[in-house]
């Protein structure tokens, strides 16, 4: 048994020295550097103020180790690291020291600008050491961006000095005695014997000041213990599970990534890598849902601790119905993780893709969504009926359809979230398998229970569950904007309140009645303060009219749940507190039949059918994609250089992108124009085909068609592909052009319709 690693110390001055070395290491499952500009600052302080900043754990690293562990350089260092030690706590602390004395040429994370770290001299030497700690921020590229006599004139010592070692602390400490000295003599000369004393005060703080900050280097102390290299590799990444259990709260993710490195997984970059190829764009926490995913398809549950069994050859102990317990692997070894990762994102992409889909589930954006952590449970059931029930799966959507719904309006998931994953996950399934009413669930029967006396008027909350689920009924029936047509993914709404907020006919118990949900329709940001403003609805409406015909402004609000009658009371001239509470009474009543609705009247095979008309097409499209980029590599001889510049750029940011994200392909990554296209989107290819230079390497296969045809045919492509990529139903002109210039397209290259 080793020996228990016992605290040494080391001096700020040899730290300094080892981080200009590079010798301090993390491995990938550390978290990103963190800190703010004022936390940094804090820390400075707080050395050179002498407090006590905490100890280090770092592992004396050898090369298998630096290499298993995919050991990264500081934030900030620039240089070819000579790797000694592996950070298992203290990076943030040692990563900010090295940022305020080094002043790399890197903005700090979440930032935009560089910050350079001082200490005020003056207020140094009057003790004011609240006050002696100042940054800056700059965009400048130089290294100080102030001279030094603008920095002797403010009192302004850099702390970059100390990164050009001893020697340059002196000499920047000589010349601030020099300035001062001079100002000195200048102001006695002038006859300014109070400015000119101050002036030497000043001075002589140099010498005084120099030697605090010499002797703060070789004094201060930074406790640290040094765990030796032969420890085992399973061993540290326990260790640092365990610290950061106790200590700084870690999420699951970032405990799964250390407990998986000794397996062969390396779950970062599979996490980069599906970032890459999924949009999770507004989505959070979609890492740890996806091992949530994974857990509930092994296990029937997905809590907390539950994705811990997912450490491959790990056996958990599972009851048997005889009552035994016997130890079960579920995940067998590191590719078994593999492929149980990729069926739960492809189950958390198509789960995202249908809930946004405003003709389906009706959360557009990811703000509407009612309950985010009703996603594990929710994919891992489209990846059950996937596997099991493919052959009967409009029923099986059906019913998970209603099981969503009632388990939104009967706030299922407010509290006690995990819980309810294993038993949901089981009762659903267990109801398509089984047709007999038995098997209904109970959320189902509480909701019939309840929808009679659910009462919208208190929902006034952007965040409750129910003001989004009412939203939600909109989008799926089709609610649109008057000016900017239907609502996706990438739409800025606004929750825009019909009786404006400003009513002066309001008393003030009916004030929160005026945020209720009742009250709230969803319009575009644009439209709702342009257009309609804080004006009443018997104005804006009125225009509305003349503007349309009656059957159209009437038939686009019945959307918003909006029935004719209540559209009649809105437009009263004059409009009444009468009127405003007669308004609510019948809309309160349109929508809750709607969500009566929900359930009596089950996900219709219409829907059903149109989800699967927008997969086949956005197989088709991406079938055209990729005889797209065939047909542009092959005909322009594999030559990269004659490719439009704007396009160019176009790729070669999103391959930038894709490198600082994933290191393997940035060092696989080769310059050809076949590695170009396969990082292009549809817009760079369309306007690579139709630029004019190059038309004449595509006149041909196309047939000699006039190049704005082509034009106007891929324009039409890409955007049904937007919405198709992402299953969501467009609107009729969209869906009827872009299937129109799809086949087309097709046609012209010689493809089967179906693709």
């Amino acid at each position: 048994m080793q020996d228990a690693p016992t605290p040494d110390h080391l001096s700020l001055r040899s730290i300094v020295d080892k981080l200009e070395a590079g010798a301090y290491v993390v491995p990938d499952f550390q978290r990103q550097f963190a800190w703010s500009p004022s936390d940094i600052n804090e820390l400075i302080r707080s050395i050179f103020s002498d407090y006590f900043i905490g100890s280090l754990l770092l592992w004396r690293g050898k090369s298998e180790n630096f290499v298993a562990l995919s050991c990264e350089k500081l934030y900030g260092f620039d240089g070819e690291p000579k790797q000694l030690h592996i950070v298992l706590d203290g990076q943030q602390r040692l990563t900010a020291l090295h940022y305020a004395i080094f002043a790399p040429m890197v903005p700090l994370p979440q930032k935009k600008s560089r910050y350079l770290y001082f200490i005020q001299i003056d207020r140094f030497m009057q003790g004011d050491d609240d006050g002696a700690f100042t940054y800056s921020w700059t965009q400048s590229t130089d290294r100080e961006v102030l001279s030094e006599n603008d920095h002797y004139q403010e009192h302004k010592f850099p702390l970059a000095v100390i990164g050009k070692h001893i020697p340059a602390v002196v000499h920047w400490m000589d010349g601030y005695q020099r300035y001062w000295q001079s100002k000195a003599d200048s102001l006695r000369t002038e006859g300014d014997d109070e400015r000119a004393e101050t002036a030497s005060k000043f001075s002589k703080y140099a010498f005084t000041f120099r030697d605090k900050i010499l002797n703060s280097l070789d004094r201060y102390q930074i406790t640290f213990i040094e765990l030796n290299q032969d420890f085992e590799l399973d061993k540290i990444c326990d260790i640092f599970t365990q610290l950061n259990r106790r200590g700084v709260k870690l999420n699951n993710f970032d405990l799964m990534n250390a407990m998986l490195k000794p397996k062969g997984v390396q779950l970062k970059n599979l996490w980069r890598e599906a970032e890459q190829k999924y949009n999770f764009d507004g989505f959070d926490s979609m890492n740890i849902y996806t091992l949530q995913v994974m857990a509930i398809l092994r296990q029937d549950t997905g809590g907390q601790k539950d994705v811990f069994n997912l450490i491959p050859g790990q056996s958990k102990s599972t009851r048997m119905a005889t009552g035994f317990v016997v130890p079960t692997v579920l995940v067998k070894d590191s590719e078994d993780f593999s492929r149980l990762w990729e069926r739960a994102l492809h189950a958390i992409e198509t789960s995202t893709s249908l809930l946004s889909a405003p003709r389906h589930y009706g959360a557009v954006t990811h703000q509407y969504l009612p309950y985010k952590a009703i996603l594990p449970v929710f994919a891992a059931l489209q990846e059950s009926v996937r596997e099991r029930f493919s052959q009967h799966q409009a029923e099986a959507d059906r019913k998970i359809w209603k099981w969503y719904w009632a388990s939104v309006f009967t706030n299922r998931y407010s509290s006690a979230v995990e819980s309810k994953y294993a038993q949901d996950f089981r009762d659903v399934n267990a109801w398509i398998e089984n047709a007999s009413d038995s098997s209904t669930p109970k959320v189902i029967h509480e909701f019939n229970d309840r929808v009679d006396s659910l009462n919208l008027e208190g929902e006034t909350s952007l965040n409750s569950a129910l003001f989004k689920a009412t939203f939600n009924l909109m989008f799926i029936q089709g609610a649109t904007d008057w000016d900017a047509g239907g609502f996706s993914r990438d739409s800025s709404i606004q929750a825009h309140h019909i009786i404006p907020i400003k009513c002066k006919l309001m008393e003030p118990n009916d004030k929160s009645l005026l945020d209720s949900v009742l009250n709230r329709m969803p319009l575009a940001v644009q439209t709702s303060r342009e257009f309609v403003g804080d004006r009443m609805p018997n104005d804006y409406l009125q225009e509305l009219l003349e503007e349309r015909n009656d059957i159209d402004i009437r038939t686009i609000l019945e959307k918003d749940c909006i029935t004719a009658d209540a559209f009649d009371v809105l437009i009263k001239e004059p409009f009444t507190k009468d009127d405003f509470r007669e308004f609510l009474s019948i809309r309160h009543r349109a929508i809750k039949k709607q969500i009566r609705g929900l359930l009596e009247e089950p996900w219709t095979s219409e829907t059903h059918q149109i989800k699967l008309e927008m997969k086949r097409l956005r197989n088709r499209i991406e079938n055209v994609e990729k005889c797209l980029r065939d047909l542009i590599d092959s005909n322009l001889g594999g030559n990269i250089e004659v490719l439009p510049s704007w396009v160019r750029l176009s790729i070669e940011k999103k391959i930038d992108t894709k490198k600082s994200d994933n290191p393997a392909f940035a060092r696989s990554f080769e310059v050809t124009l076949r590695n170009y296209l396969n990082e292009s989107n549809f817009m760079d290819l369309e306007k690579t085909i139709t630029c004019k230079r190059l038309w004449r390497f595509f006149e041909k296969p196309f047939k000699m068609k006039e190049i704005n045809e082509v034009r106007v045919r891929l324009t039409a492509v890409r955007k049904l592909r937007n919405w198709a990529i992402h299953s969501n139903t467009p609107d009729e002109v969209t869906l009827h052009e872009g299937k129109g210039g799809l086949a087309w397209i097709e046609a012209i290259l010689e493809l089967d319709d179906h693709g």
